[in-house]
């Protein structure tokens, strides 16, 4: 029903998701009530609404988000959430990250795939609907987000204002159908002027460039107090070096930089990449003990981040559902006697995430540190049976013709903010790789089929959900 017009509009499609990738929409908080997160963000909500305007929808920039409505407003309220907001570009590129870049039949750039892709195809979607006369009888809403990526404030802010939807669905995670999300802890372990000794000390550390990313760099700066121990430094580096990924050193005078490249992988599924940090202050407290000195701090990163499951931190937990729970430090940083590093932690469905919270708290206190709460929310799962979700069951196996699998996704995705009453759906079948990948990575992609397809999909969703059927 809608595959013809969407082919006749899929060069425009792609123009338009080249245009948006264009714009480093990284969300940088600020008190601007105008640009809550910052002018790059806005520039993309804004870019959103002023098409979706043109095609005679009822769109608007509101700051944290963009609203484009779409119905009678009578019936259901069902929301579709995309974020326009993406993590920085970081290193290791092959392609221009802020530029949309064809490849053998694949799209590159910050945002194709995570979520800046899906979100123009949802918005085509409603465009096939709008051209085939299917008005739906709901109150239909798609919001495109500026903060997905640092938070959700974005999404919070729309439901505490509107109101949570009876249904809703997001293009940011996996294909069939997300209807179970683990838990969430996000903060950070903060020490003021952790003890330290010896002719050795770090004097600065830096590591990663956001909190739910395994971090892909680091750096660490090291004080000799004299040449001895400068010898010995580098005697030690010499042997540790090669433990490292990609090192490098600097040296000047007595003192020493270190730095190396970890392998990035989404802060949700830690295994996957390589930390720099850990690598970095593992070969620290190498040299801090061979030079006989200390730093409490170092330490604490060494014993409880060196494990992705929380065992160490004593806080392991699983359960069939969800699998374990996972542990990631995404970013530290360590300067002036101040020393912070992030915790991002996905907690299992069926475990109490303030138990949790509470271990986490205790550990700081007996370590010297405090740890600060960013977010902690338990995990959600939307019922098999409720009849929204066989809906779209019914609307995946129609158009994809194979069966609709019910999943649990280790990410945070909006369906969290949805009060329970959401999924997430789509934008690719994450078990084949050739649909698309990278995800907080260098070199993001995506099919550019699939992500064509995916506008077909959520037409046919929709109108299943929402239209009265003939």
């Amino acid at each position: 029903m809608f595959r013809e017009y969407l082919e006749s509009q899929k060069s425009a499609m792609f123009a338009d998701l080249e245009n948006i990738i264009r714009i480093p929409s990284v969300s940088e908080p600020s008190d601007s009530e105008t640009l809550p997160y910052g002018k790059s963000v806005n520039d993309a909500l804004q870019y959103a609404a002023d098409l979706a305007s043109g095609w005679g929808f009822e769109s608007k920039n509101l700051g944290r988000c963009t609203e484009i409505r779409f119905g009678t407003g009578k019936g259901p309220k069902i929301y579709v959430a995309g974020h326009l907001d993406v993590v920085p570009a970081g290193d290791g590129w092959s392609t221009p990250p802020f530029e949309m870049t064809e490849k053998d039949g694949k799209l590159y750039g910050r945002g194709v795939l995570d979520d800046k892709g899906p979100s123009v195809a949802v918005m085509y979607a409603l465009k096939a609907l709008k051209n085939a006369g299917k008005i739906p009888d709901a109150d239909l809403r798609l919001i495109l987000g500026g903060e997905e990526e640092k938070g959700m404030s974005d999404l919070k802010w729309y439901v505490e204002k509107f109101g949570k939807p009876d249904f809703g669905l997001t293009p940011d995670s996996s294909f069939p159908i997300i209807n179970a999300e683990l838990g969430v802890i996000f903060g950070s372990f903060e020490f003021e002027h952790p003890a330290v000794s010896g002719k050795v000390r770090v004097v600065r550390l830096s590591g990663g460039r956001a909190f739910n990313c395994v971090p892909d760099k680091c750096e660490v700066v090291l004080k000799c107090e004299d040449k001895a121990s400068f010898f010995t430094v580098m005697g030690i580096l010499d042997r540790e070096i090669k433990t490292l990924r990609t090192p490098t050193v600097d040296t000047s005078g007595l003192t020493v930089t270190v730095r190396c490249t970890g392998v990035s992988a989404h802060g949700s599924v830690p295994h996957k990449g390589r930390s720099a940090i850990t690598d970095l202050t593992g070969v620290t407290g190498k040299i801090l003990s061979g030079t006989g000195s200390g730093d409490a701090y170092i330490d604490f990163v060494n014993r409880y981040y060196s494990e992705t499951n929380g065992k160490e931190m004593g806080i392991y937990c699983k359960d069939d559902l969800s699998g374990e729970i996972s542990v990631n430090g995404g970013m530290a940083n360590y300067e002036n006697g101040r020393a912070s590093i992030t915790l991002d932690s996905r907690v299992p469905i069926s475990v109490d995430v303030d138990r949790v919270c509470e271990k986490i708290e205790n550990l700081a206190k007996a370590n010297g540190a405090e740890f600060i709460h960013g977010k902690s929310e338990p995990g959600t799962c939307i019922p098999e049976t409720s009849p929204f979700i066989r809906s779209v069951a019914r609307s995946y196996e129609k158009v994809m013709k194979s069966p609709a699998r019910f999943l649990c996704e280790r990410g945070v995705t909006y369906a969290k903010a949805f009060g329970g009453n959401g999924a997430a759906f789509g934008p690719i079948d994450e078990s084949d790789p050739e649909q698309g990948g990278k995800l907080h990575t260098a070199d993001e992609y995506i099919d550019k089929e699939k992500l064509f397809s995916l506008a077909e999909l959520y037409a046919v969703t929709l109108c299943d959900l929402c239209c009265k059927q003939e």
